[in-house]
């Protein structure tokens, strides 16, 4: 029996990024909190950057650095969830075009639909999200 590709991150990568997320914080909190223990007494402008951002700011480089992080979670996707993403992106466009060829062939040839029939054959989810 063939399993389905799924279009999520499985459990086990998922967390796998979660890790990565932990470490890269753990990471950036030892360095920082080393280099101002060391320069502590430093009185140039980059050590005083680093000092506000760090004690002050913190909190606004929280998502900047998560949004960083969460890029790499496309490393952990396996090669048969990029060509199933690919493929139903391809897919999609396709259906999408064909619908529109279709909706610009019947006005073009004066034959009208209701609108509600309409949205039924010319209107899917994928359209919606998208």
């Amino acid at each position: 029996m063939k399993r389905k590709a799924s279009s999520q991150v499985p459990f086990q990568l998922d967390q796998r990024g979660i890790l990565w997320q932990v470490i890269g914080f753990a990471i950036i909190g030892i360095v920082t909190t080393s280099t101002l223990a060391i320069y502590s007494g430093a009185d140039t402008v980059p050590f005083r950057f680093l000092d506000i951002a760090t004690s002050k700011l913190n909190w606004a480089f929280v998502p900047a650095i998560a949004f960083l992080i969460e890029g790499t979670r496309d490393m952990f996707r396996t090669n048969a969830e990029i060509r199933e993403a690919a493929r139903k992106k391809v897919r999609d466009q396709g259906r999408r075009e064909e619908k529109e060829r279709i909706r610009s062939e019947l006005e073009a040839r004066g034959i009208e639909i209701p609108p509600e029939i309409a949205k039924d054959i010319f209107e899917d989810e994928t359209d919606e999200n998208s």
